[in-house]
């Protein structure tokens, strides 16, 4: 797929569509950005991207760019996972001092919100440490509610599901 999507301020471009590795460091890069307070977890989760496998369920992933400045500041996923073939998974990870969730993360939800209704989700998941406060508000502002939580690396997480 070769395919950029802008819009005003951002456009997207699929993963790996110039360089591969160097879109896995923007990642690393990224999550530590978000994540700051659990690296081995971020560890383990570019790795469970990395690891995806696509002939078990269908994903895209896309590195988001500034207009202005073609910097890339964001990384947007849509996997299918868990049992039923419309459940899927999405991840929207930026550096939330420097983007808001209101803008950015707007843009990024919208597009994959798109891939997932063209695949005919009923169910969109993200699971998500319980004091990211922004990110856990942004995602009741679209109507996804808690369903489950746990511990992961000891941090608290919370599973939050929006169904179609």
């Amino acid at each position: 797929m070769t395919t950029v999507v802008t819009e005003g301020r951002f456009y997207l471009r699929p993963f790996g569509q110039e360089d591969m590795e160097q879109d896995y460091q923007l990642l690393h890069v990224l999550s530590n950005l978000q994540v700051p307070q659990d690296p081995q977890g971020n560890r383990q989760w570019q790795q469970n991207r990395r690891h995806y496998d696509e002939s078990k369920g269908v994903r895209r992933h896309y590195i988001a760019h500034e207009s202005a400045t073609q910097e890339p500041v964001a990384y947007a996923a849509i996997e299918q996972q868990g049992s039923g073939l419309k459940s899927f998974r999405l991840y929207l990870v930026f550096n939330p001092n420097q983007w808001a969730f209101s803008d950015l993360g707007e843009f990024l939800y919208q597009h994959l919100l798109k891939d997932a209704q063209a695949w005919g989700a009923d169910t969109l998941a993200l699971v998500e440490y319980a004091n990211d406060l922004r990110f856990l508000n942004f995602l009741r502002e679209h109507d996804f509610a808690q369903v489950g939580e746990g511990t992961y690396n000891g941090f608290a997480i919370m599973r939050m599901e929006k169904k179609l």
